[in-house]
């Protein structure tokens, strides 16, 4: 039996909780599997999951109008930075039990760079599948652009389009990415 967190237990409008729970199971695997990548300790990994939906809650709104792609984008972010902010009230906890000597400096600033490159890891994962998701045209031009680093005009005789057409398109892109990610601008 699937346990709710008590935040979606206690909500109450009967729609709202309602889908919360649906939210809550469909997506449970994908919050744990965030959450596991920043802990390796099953309690604080229930504490972020429950974080995270309290904030998703207070968002409950904005959820509603998601596409998939972008609440499941948006799901992860939130789990994300329910996990960056455990690890640093543990590191904060740890910085006032233990004196601050340079080999505590040195392994703080390796979790720094550990945590900057998890977040990197998981917005360019967030980000490939977005872009997997576009029109296939967007999909070459985005590739070409930022992959292969390829100047518009390269791109344009690749493509055998106009250089403007290149333009539009990333332009294009770029508003169906905001939108899938952010829940901003137009849908592709």
């Amino acid at each position: 039996m699937l346990l709710l967190p008590m935040a979606i237990l206690t909500m109450a409008d009967e729609d709202d909780r309602a889908y919360m729970t649906r939210l809550y199971r469909e997506y449970r695997a994908l919050m744990l599997k965030t959450a596991w990548v920043y802990s390796d300790d099953s309690g604080t990994v229930d504490d972020i999951v429950s974080e995270s939906c309290v904030a998703l809650i207070r968002h409950l709104e904005k959820l509603k109008g998601m596409e998939k792609a972008a609440l499941r984008a948006y799901i992860v972010v939130t789990v994300r930075n329910k996990a960056i902010d455990e690890l640093r009230r543990q590191n904060l906890r740890q910085k006032i039990f233990v004196s601050m000597d340079e080999e505590t400096v040195d392994s703080t600033a390796g979790l720094v760079a550990f945590e900057r490159k998890l977040n990197l890891r998981q917005e360019l994962d967030a980000v490939k599948e977005a872009i997997e998701l576009l029109p296939v045209e967007q999909q070459e031009v985005l590739r070409l652009k930022f992959f292969h680093h390829l100047a518009d005009r390269e791109i344009a005789a690749r493509m055998e389009i106009p250089e403007n057409r290149v333009r539009s398109l990333i332009k294009q892109a770029r508003k169906h990415l905001k939108q899938m990610l952010y829940g901003e601008g137009e849908k592709p």
